[in-house]
């Protein structure tokens, strides 16, 4: 490559001898290298810092021979900009002395790139006490090699301790790790024996093998392994003799992330099919190979949360109805519903298509509500239709597609995802516009065991509740789709971004200075920025405080978060733990502001120091409590277990070898009364002072009527000796 300039710091790559060469300096006399010569020479650097090499000197004509022959090549420097105030204060220290060594060893009259200058400059500074040869020949390396910049004297601490090497301590006295404060107890170091252990016992465990149940994989465990120092005895608690002679459940769940990578615990928790909807990512937006309204809409069927009642008879609870929504993928408009109380059906289906044809003036006047044909327009019958497999695979679905010429297509079982519109519409509809203020919602969020029924506060009748559908309907049609992507042309043409605007938009044709600030604005900047998590009780910040608002339910992220256990950005002050800003998890990263949980209004009195404190020492008593009560549990796993085993094989040797499996599911409700008439006729045999006699009682559903005689027999001797007294 003839005519390439030679700059400094340039990265050139030998192809032959796969070296990467950095130019250190492009113009230099030989004997900036200890050279005797007179032509130009080029000063280069081996970037790889391991072979403890110097910068050499090539004539400059020779480097330029082998980029015209292609045997050198020029490559891009790869090595990413690190941010060097985020860096640990080790490091930090550490860089900070390299740094001021080399400005030491740049400024000083040798000249390091000469042999000579630099084992002069090494021996001053040995004298000096600064540094020794090795550290100012590392330092010089590695500026060379990675550069003229701060970062290039970075250590790399994180090659070292061999990362990914287990460090399995040779015996139990090997404990290392800061000592508890918490537990109880010294503790034990896991070797090679306990970690076997601990294999076996998921191994064997059915709870650790399908990670049902990290806990009673544990007390397998205790019970298998370690039976010298969990002693079992028959009506005594279990004896553990020493508890630092076994390892705690959280060495056990430690132990279990260890042996099993994050995909492979994800699998086993959610099994295949949850785990393939969680993770499956949505790379195609809903608008793909969508050209404007009608050319497809997407339908599906929900129950709603709303308990009716019947409109004859009032008192007569009729349970929830169910509702289909037909949404236009492209403007987001509801074009159709049916609410009904047949169950998910072809038929509901149909009917909401019908509804698309509807003229919605007509039907909403017929609901008391008065609207005009631009609020809602009428719908059309759409090019394609997107619905669930249930629906497809009725044989109406191939008139439907011959017939209206409709290309009816069908997602996959199982995926949701594929029809987010419609089933992000339900959400819509049922939690943000209606389903709180309707007696009778069932809210799946507030409502705890204990609470009043919500089928008792059931008042609307189908047509009440119809009524309310379309009013949601109408709003919904109106409201601002804040996560709709648009294009150019719409927002220049100025188009509302509504369901409604958008629609009749596709069907025609496809500044002030102030610098005044809210007070969330302020609060995302100066308040601390903490982490909060979402949980089904809400919000939780720490220490026991929970967070929770009606806005927060209104949110289209609300769901998703709540689902993933999705941690979240948050905005508190200290000493003002009433209320928390959150940043939405949205892309306009809003603030929203959320007042504290009833269950954590007690905490607001106190300072999150003072929290803290009190947080530790409950930790403290948790945890002495668990080593207290850990017998107990363990004694519980054990008498289940036993009490299994022993049913297992009382009912193998009672079983009758000539009675066929068919012969014992034939008559299980007879079997069922004759028991009953067993125990009546036992328990008056009690009454009458019978028992002291062994009384045989046949069960066989054949001999029923005789058990039924005999318990006849002894309630009329107990009605004769009451008679008596």
């Amino acid at each position: 490559m003839k005519g390439t300039p030679i700059v400094n710091n340039m990265l050139l790559r030998d192809r032959a001898n796969n070296v990467t060469y950095r130019v250190v300096l492009n113009s230099a006399s030989p004997s900036r290298v200890g050279i005797d010569d007179i032509d130009e020479y080029v000063i280069l650097m081996d970037t790889d810092v391991a072979k403890n090499t110097m910068p050499i000197g090539a004539p400059l004509k020779v480097v330029l021979d082998h980029l015209g022959q292609r045997e050198w090549i020029v490559v891009e420097d790869d090595e990413p900009s690190i941010d060097l105030d985020g860096l640990s204060d080790a490091v930090k220290r550490v860089l900070n002395e390299r740094w001021q060594l080399l400005q030491r060893a740049l400024s000083s009259p040798f000249d390091v790139l000469n042999p000579r200058g630099r084992a002069q400059l090494a021996r001053q500074l040995e004298r000096e006490g600064i540094t020794t040869r090795p550290t100012l020949y590392q330092v010089l390396r590695l500026y060379w090699a990675g550069g003229p910049r701060k970062q290039s004297l970075l250590p790399n601490y994180q090659n070292c301790g061999a990362p990914g090497i287990a460090r399995i301590p040779a015996t139990e006295s090997e404990k290392t790790g800061r000592p508890r404060t918490v537990a109880p107890g010294r503790g034990i170091a896991m070797t090679a024996e306990h970690r076997r252990k601990m294999a076996i016992a998921l191994a064997t465990s059915k709870a650790g093998k399908e990670a049902r149940s990290l806990q009673e994989a544990y007390h397998h465990l205790l019970i298998t392994q370690y039976p010298e120092h969990v002693r079992l005895e028959p009506n005594r608690p279990p004896q553990i003799k020493n508890f630092d002679a076994v390892p705690t459940f959280e060495q056990f769940r430690y132990f279990w992330t260890r042996q099993y990578d994050f995909e492979t615990r994800l699998k086993k928790r959610l099994r295949p099919r949850r785990f393939e909807a969680l993770t499956k990512i949505l790379a195609s937006g809903t608008l793909k190979d969508v050209r404007g309204p009608g050319t497809r809409y997407e339908i599906d069927a929900t129950i709603v949360d709303v308990y009716v009642v019947s409109r004859y008879n009032p008192n007569h609870i009729i349970g929830r109805p169910t509702l289909y929504l037909v949404v236009d993928q492209f403007s987001r408009l509801i074009v159709g519903y049916y609410l009904g109380l047949e169950p998910p059906c072809w038929v509901g289906a149909m009917l909401a298509l019908w509804s698309c044809n509807l003229d919605k003036v007509e039907l909403c006047r017929h609901y008391g509500i008065n609207i005009t044909a631009e609020q809602w327009p009428t719908g059309f019958m759409p090019l394609h239709l997107l619905c669930d497999r249930g629906e497809r695979m009725s044989h109406m679905a191939e008139p439907l597609s011959v017939g209206f010429g409709i290309d009816v297509e069908n997602t996959p079982p199982y995926c949701g995802a594929a029809k987010s519109v419609v089933e992000r519409t339900f959400g819509a509809i049922q939690v943000t516009s209606f389903g709180p203020y309707i007696p009778g919602y069932v809210d799946k969020v507030f409502y705890e065991r204990g609470d009043k029924p919500p089928q008792l506060n059931a008042v609307l009748n189908l047509d009440d509740l119809t009524r309310v559908l379309l009013a949601a309907i109408i709003k919904h049609n109106h409201h601002v789709i804040r996560e709709y992507p648009g294009t150019p042309g719409q927002i220049i043409e100025g188009v509302e971004f509504t369901p409604v605007a958008l629609w009749h938009w596709g069907v025609r044709h496809l500044r002030f200075e102030g610098r005044r600030f809210a007070d969330d604005h302020l609060a995302r900047y100066l308040w601390p920025e903490q982490k909060v998590f979402m949980r089904k009780r809400g919000l939780h910040y720490c220490r026991g405080l929970w967070y929770y608002g009606a806005k927060l339910s209104e949110q289209h992220w609300f769901l998703r978060a709540l689902t993933e256990g999705r941690e979240l950005s948050a905005r508190i002050h200290p000493q003002r733990l009433g209320e928390v800003l959150i940043v939405s998890d949205d892309e306009r990263r809003t603030m929203l502001r959320l007042p504290v949980a009833p269950r954590s209004r007690r905490f607001t009195l106190f300072s999150l120091s003072e929290l803290i404190a009190m947080d530790l020492q409950k930790n403290r008593q948790n945890k002495a409590a668990e080593w207290k009560n850990q017998p107990l549990s363990t004694q519980m796993t054990a008498i289940m277990k036993t009490g299994i085993s022993q049913a297992k094989d009382n009912a193998k040797a009672f079983r009758d070898p000539h009675l066929s499996d068919r012969k014992r599911l034939k008559d299980i409700r007879g079997n069922r009364q004759a028991e009953l008439a067993a125990m009546t006729a036992e328990a008056l045999a009690g009454h009458l002072g019978l028992t002291a006699e062994p009384t045989v009682i046949d069960v066989t559903p054949a001999n029923a009527p005789e058990v039924e005689q005999k318990a006849l027999e002894f309630a009329d001797q107990l009605f004769n000796a009451t008679d008596k007294d």
